[in-house]
């Protein structure tokens, strides 16, 4: 594995400037937010990426072990959530579900590996608790690169998910949107954007 010295060279510094998206977001806004960081993240880990080679599946769960080797999962402040590009995680060294996901999301693309994020919902009675993760798809198989997870390749059970492919103007859900889910899922939250 490619050292955090080594890494710390290879990944675009952010500018880290904030910029207030929603004030009163709900789910779909941050899944929005994070469609709209994804399409600019790249940049980032382009230099980087590239240390990743091997079989395929060596490469993901190697993205996978670096990311949770090297930045802590650290749940955001209720009511204010971040979605920080993979710059502004590395320099931090933290990051919640959101910027993991973007992160690994990066590095995926750069290395032209198809992928698509899971918005998963694990309790009915708290509908807009949700986690979201990027899936790499390899030969029609799905491969889990979750870095919130503690082992590789492996979901936890939902109650209900969707998916959002990166690449289309506005993203590209598949299932029931988050609306369906249930009336409390509006939340009050701001929603940050560090991708600059």
């Amino acid at each position: 594995m490619i050292s955090a010295s080594r890494a710390s060279k290879l990944i675009k510094k952010s500018k880290y400037r904030e910029t207030v998206k929603y004030k009163n977001g709900d789910v779909e806004d941050i899944v929005q937010v994070i469609l709209e960081g994804d399409k600019v993240s790249a940049p980032f880990t382009r230099k980087f990426a590239k240390t990743f080679k091997g079989p395929i599946e060596e490469v993901l769960f190697d993205i996978w072990n670096f990311t949770r080797s090297n930045i802590s999962y650290v749940q955001d402040n209720p009511g204010f959530e971040k979605v920080k590009s993979p710059g502004a995680t590395w320099k931090d060294r933290f990051g919640d579900c959101k910027s993991l996901s973007i992160f690994v999301g990066s590095i995926l693309k750069n290395l032209k590996i198809p992928y698509k994020y899971r918005v998963a919902f694990y309790d009915a009675n708290h509908p807009n608790q949700g986690h979201i993760y990027p899936i790499a798809i390899i030969n029609g198989k799905e491969i889990i690169v979750d870095a919130v997870n503690s082992v590789f390749d492996k979901e936890e059970t939902y109650w209900r998910a969707y998916d959002v492919h990166p690449g289309s103007q506005e993203g590209r859900i598949a299932g029931p949107p988050p609306s369906r889910f249930g009336e409390n899922l509006i939340i009050s939250l701001l929603i940050y954007y560090l991708m600059q």
